[in-house]
């Protein structure tokens, strides 16, 4: 029996000199530019709201997010792309899809709202071992029933505005 495991994923804010960016250019057309890279997979690592999507390596705390090995040998490896990202922006992909904003990803670090007004942020717990949101100390909403009940508006680093609604709450 084959047994299909989910796609592991993450994603990340690039790490950008803006000074080095041309006047209207996008993430994805910059760092081909910088690195000489074809469209081969990078069409689909840099999203529209400015995160790059792939495997994460961390090293002396820096992240990079990466694209798939195009090439590998016993003394070197080649990825398809390599993006360096603020380690505070990573994060991994739930496993869940959300098609009412167009075809996006759930990923740790978004926000939900649900019908009273209250922003629940996706997190991993690690004593449930799983994806999903305190919407109080003792009521745990799993991905999907966030993705049913609640309303996809943003993630905490695009939308920090939102998280102190919570913080006042406290």
């Amino acid at each position: 029996m084959i047994c299909k495991s989910r796609e592991i994923l993450f994603r990340g804010k690039p790490i950008v000199e803006e000074e080095l960016m041309e006047p209207n250019e996008t993430l994805k057309e910059f760092f081909k530019r910088q690195h000489g890279w074809s469209d081969y997979g990078v069409n689909e690592a840099f999203t529209d709201d400015g995160f790059v999507i792939g495997q994460v390596v961390y090293s002396h705390k820096k992240a990079w997010i990466v694209g798939e090995v195009v090439e590998a040998e016993e003394d070197y490896i080649a990825l398809e792309y390599w993006v360096p990202v603020k380690p505070e922006t990573v994060g991994q992909y739930t496993g869940t899809d959300i098609f009412s904003k167009g075809f996006k990803g759930v990923y740790v670090g978004d926000l939900f709202q649900d019908e009273s007004g209250t922003v629940l942020e996706v997190i991993f717990e690690d004593k449930i071992g799983a994806f999903g949101a305190w919407r109080k100390e003792d009521e745990w909403l799993s991905v999907q029933s966030l993705k049913m009940w609640c309303e996809l508006v943003g993630n905490k680093w695009d939308n920090p505005e939102l998280l102190e609604v919570l913080d006042d709450e406290a």
